[in-house]
């Protein structure tokens, strides 16, 4: 570390979120960040590696790695995902039929790629490398205060650090989203769901050639997504009372109950990571940033592991605020507001779209349910309205434009023949 205390930017939180941050702000996705030589600081206690859980990594985000230069370290330890399929198990009267998407119908060669949250994570410090613009700290922030025009942190060791910007990245325990507001909390809207999502991963004898299947069962969605040659990862959501069964599961009932609930579709099946349950909610805070702090990831918002959003909607906040910061270096104390306002549409409407989608699939109401299934049903069917949501599901906005660029030519076709 440097001789100074001083630092142009913290960041607190070690995991995915604050590495991807660091990454950004020092290695291109803003060249006039580069030249400014920013010193960073990223501030966490040391823990144990990623446990076996994945992410998958739609395309927009990995555009971003690519920018920054990660995805090269990544690539080699991702598996692909080309076809996204559904596959309504609900059993009920009003249900869906099943809907496959290929990337290729909008003219990607896949949707994303998922890849052990290890290996990212090693990506990430990989890249970070011996820079000497950035210091790793390990210790524990216990409280952040805003001093005239710094932010001063204190860390549990009694050593204190200045900055001109703190970025907590530290979770959805966040104390920079504790002490924000002079001293107070950010407020935030928190509920839970009356579910457990059983994570593991498991190796079968039939290739998933590249397809992540989804099951939408009454408790919740069983969803398979590629990991490997004939490996793949398992998020399984459902009641609280069938995980407790479920976990306790000797290994050879365990795996006939993974084949089981998925069709035997990717044939015989063997659990190669512990089972790990995490029970489901939901937190959004009512700013993304206050004066000279700023939250990105799950210290802004916190998803149940549904339709992919958690890690990409938080690249989108080191998207955007990194920009943010390389517009306005000269006036730091303007940039909470601005990305607190760019941000805000994109983490409600992504909040709203996987609560409603997954309280669907809960709900007993039977217009509710009949709603659901048309809805799938018209997503499968019109050509325009699918190319739309798989294109808005990758990256926000990008189905929107792509339909107005194609109503656009249509009317300069229209012009010309006229």
């Amino acid at each position: 570390m440097k001789n100074t205390d001083h630092f142009d930017i913290i960041i607190t939180g070690g995991g995915l979120a604050g590495l991807t941050m660091a990454n950004a702000l020092l290695h291109g996705m803003d060249n006039s960040l580069v030249k400014e030589k920013l010193h960073i600081a990223l501030v966490s206690p040391r823990f144990d590696e990623p446990d076996g859980r994945t992410t998958a990594l739609l395309a927009h985000s990995i555009d971003v790695l690519e920018n920054i230069d990660v995805w090269q370290h990544a690539e080699p330890k991702a598996a692909k995902m080309s076809v996204m399929r559904i596959i309504d198990n609900t059993r009920r009267f009003w249900h869906a039929p099943e809907t496959a998407f290929n990337s290729v119908e909008i003219g990607l060669e896949s949707f994303g790629y998922n890849i052990l949250n290890k290996d990212l994570s090693d990506a990430l410090k990989i890249n970070l490398g011996q820079d000497s613009r950035y210091s790793r700290i390990y210790d524990k922030v216990t409280n952040a205060a805003n001093v005239d025009d710094k932010v001063i942190i204190k860390l549990e060791t009694g050593k204190e650090l200045s900055g001109d910007l703190l970025i907590g990245a530290d979770g959805r325990n966040s104390i920079v989203r504790q002490t924000a507001n002079e001293g107070k909390a950010i407020g935030i809207r928190q509920w839970q769901y009356p579910q457990t999502a059983i994570v593991l991963n498991f190796s079968h004898s039939h290739s998933h050639h590249d397809t992540s299947t989804e099951f939408h069962n009454k408790t919740g969605p069983f969803t398979i997504v590629p990991l490997g040659k004939r490996v793949s990862s398992l998020v399984w959501v459902t009641s609280p009372q069938q995980a407790e069964i479920i976990k306790a599961l000797d290994p050879d009932d365990l795996n006939r109950e993974i084949e089981d609930q998925m069709h035997s579709i990717l044939g015989k099946t063997k659990a190669i990571t512990a089972v790990q349950s995490f029970n489901l909610s939901g937190m959004i805070a009512r700013q993304m940033g206050v004066g000279r702090f700023l939250l990105i990831g799950e210290a802004g918002h916190v998803f149940p592991p549904i339709g992919a959003q958690g890690y990409n909607l938080g690249v989108r906040d080191v998207e955007t605020l990194t920009r943010c910061i390389a517009e306005n270096l000269k006036n730091k104390a303007k940039i909470a507001g601005i990305y607190d306002s760019e941000r805000r549409n994109d983490v409600i409407s992504r909040t709203v779209s996987v609560d409603l989608f997954n309280r669907s699939l809960l709900s007993e109401f039977i217009p509710t349910q009949a709603l659901r299934s048309a809805s799938i049903m018209a997503i499968s069917q019109i050509d325009p309205i699918r190319k739309l949501m798989m294109r808005e599901g990758i990256s926000p906005g990008l189905g929107i434009r792509s339909l107005g660029e194609s109503l656009k030519s249509v009317g300069n076709i229209f012009h010309t023949n006229t």
